[in-house]
């Protein structure tokens, strides 16, 4: 810590200014801060203000408001840095003193400090640069660069390279003492990126350079396979693609999807694919809504981690019209009727069936039993349960399915013979009951014929005697 005496001598009053300093300039490196102490000493009580200004360096505080003390020192920190990007240069520090009752200026002083990098003297063999090392991030390739001093003075470097688009974190630089300094250069990856970078590290008037081979940017060899369309029945739905990487290196690949419906994501995670591999890879479709029907055509990529294209494909992509499928049913005094109503969509249907799974003891017809249903065609299907003496209560299903096994209606109906009024249901012991009143039936009638056929019998003989008597 320096230190700068001031004493002021105030209008009417009686005392002496002086500052108290060296002959020569305080020396600071480039970037360099260093504190100093300012201290004041007045002979007359008030209030003044110590304005500090410079023509390049920094200073802080740049205005202080003091109460001072007749013959009572104030002491006051000051921050003084000097700019980094010069070699050599010499500046003014100013410090104006005013009196507040006033306004007046009391006195001005000026100090010198040069600014003073120190190549002049420093041997460039004490000072080495180098490469550290060499990596590739998602869109840049970073050098890491270093500068050495190994002497006992302040080196100051700036950077360059042979490289226009180069950017380096830090320059320039400025190395003390033994020490060393690292600066990483980032260079974007671009087509053009060339295989060596020549960088140079300028101290003084001389120059030094260190040649960086970069990293081999080669563009991987993927193909994408991907169905040629997809039947979308549910708000997500499952895309299946297959890559191969005919590379002999790993890849990390993503996708992109183009031209999707609106309110349609495509989600999907990076994907690793190792040398000569092919990988199957579930990419997730994501419909906010089925609402917008029709068929679309997305441009489905797979692309490096960068985002440039490796290969495209084409999917049709088809949302269906949902088709609107109502059930009646009616129950008369001997069969259940279920009649199932299919208001088409957009797609024609061919070819469906009509499938139904009834309890034991229940016969069934459908009409029809297998349907072609144009587009937006409206059609009706009849199935009717008839019960037979053993038939058992329970549900019966009915579906409508289409060739490929897609259900395209289901409906249950609960079927009970005591619903039907027709059917006549009797226990056994009611059942022999009616038999034997039957069987007397027929017993009686033939009693009855017997002796309705004795009395003719009877009559005939009576007749015939009769006859000979006359």
């Amino acid at each position: 810590m320096r230190w700068i005496w001031m004493l002021l001598l105030i209008p009417f009053a009686s005392a002496l200014f002086l500052v108290e300093a060296s002959d020569t300039c305080n020396v600071l490196s480039p970037g360099e801060t260093q504190i100093f102490t300012l201290s004041l000493k007045v002979d007359a009580d008030g209030t003044y203000s110590v304005v500090l200004s410079s023509n390049g360096l920094y200073v802080y505080p740049k205005e202080m408001l003091l109460d001072l003390q007749a013959n009572v020192t104030e002491n006051r920190l000051i921050e003084v840095r000097a700019p980094g990007t010069v070699f050599d240069a010499y500046y003014t520090l100013t410090i104006d003193v005013y009196n507040t009752a006033n306004n007046q200026l009391v006195d001005s002083r000026q100090y010198c400090f040069r600014v003073f990098s120190g190549y002049t003297t420093q041997p460039v063999s004490d000072v080495i640069f180098g490469q550290k090392g060499v990596s590739l991030t998602n869109d840049k390739v970073e050098v890491t660069l270093f500068v050495r001093n190994e002497s006992s003075l302040v080196v100051y470097a700036e950077l360059f390279s042979d490289y226009g688009n180069v950017q380096f974190r830090e320059n320039p630089v400025t190395v003390g003492p033994y020490g060393e300094k690292e600066v990483v250069a980032e260079i974007p990856i671009t087509p053009t990126l060339p295989e060596y970078i020549k960088f140079f590290a300028k101290i003084g008037n001389v120059e030094k350079n260190v040649v960086v081979k970069l990293p081999s940017i080669r563009k991987a060899d993927i193909t994408l396979e991907a169905p040629e369309s997809l039947v979308v029945n549910n708000l997500v739905e499952r895309l299946y693609v297959r890559v191969n990487n005919n590379s002999d290196f790993d890849v990390v690949v993503r996708f992109r999807a183009d031209n999707l419906p609106k309110g349609t994501a495509l989600l999907s995670d990076d994907v690793k694919v190792g040398g000569g591999e092919s990988v199957q890879v579930p990419l997730l479709l994501r419909f906010d809504n089925l609402k917008r029907t029709g068929v679309f055509t997305p441009r489905v990529c797979v692309t490096d981690k960068y985002g440039s294209d490796l290969d495209c494909t084409y999917v049709i992509v088809e949302i269906p019209d949902r088709k609107v499928v109502k059930t009646e049913e009616n129950v008369n005094p001997t069969a259940y009727t279920v009649t199932i109503n299919i208001e088409n969509g957009a797609k024609r249907q061919e070819n469906v069936k009509v499938e139904v799974k009834a309890p034991k003891g229940w016969k069934y017809v459908a009409e029809p039993s297998l349907l072609d249903i144009a587009p937006y065609e409206t059609v009706s299907v009849n199935v009717s349960f008839t019960p037979e003496a053993n038939a058992e209560d329970g549900p019966a299903i009915v579906r409508l399915v289409a060739p490929d096994g897609t259900v395209i209606a289901q409906r249950t109906i609960n079927l009970s013979k005591s619903a039907l009024t027709g059917y006549v249901t009797a226990s056994p012991a009611a059942s022999n009951v009616v038999l034997l009143i039957l069987a007397a039936i027929v017993i009686l009638a033939i009693a009855y014929l017997i002796r309705k056929g004795k009395q003719a019998e009877e009559a005939a003989m009576e007749f015939e005697e009769l006859t000979k008597k006359d």
